[in-house]
């Protein structure tokens, strides 16, 4: 269709050879910087998904909110501002696991696809 429309306008066959020549290195242009782009885009999504995976694995080995209730009421602890912030750092860090959790396998497809 773009070249119906280049050949309708008329232009004398050189002024035609040269837009049409234009054209393929504007397209070839784009193509080298989509790819480019992609491939920068990869390198961030690897370090991005290998950070996320350090951080679950050390999120996993701190105490989750069970576990924590439980030591507070075996050292008998009663509900104190201390107590309350170290459930509600427990209940955070269990937020979080569920987040990566959830969201690695689509990050790990992603860039298995952009390898």
């Amino acid at each position: 269709q773009a070249l119906a429309t280049l050949e309708s306008q008329g232009w004398p066959p050189h002024i035609l050879d040269l837009v049409l020549k234009i054209l393929i290195c504007r397209g070839a242009d784009k193509a080298l910087r989509i790819r480019d782009e992609l491939k920068r885009a990869l390198v961030a999504m690897t370090g991005t998904l290998a950070w996320c995976e350090e951080m679950l694995a050390l999120l996993e080995k701190l105490p989750g909110p069970e576990e924590t209730l439980r030591d507070l009421e075996a050292k008998g602890l009663t509900e104190t501002d201390e107590t309350n912030d170290q459930l509600r750092n427990a209940v955070f860090r269990r937020k979080q696991i569920n987040l990566l959790t959830g969201g690695l396998p689509m990050q790990r497809e992603a860039v298995k696809w952009l390898s």
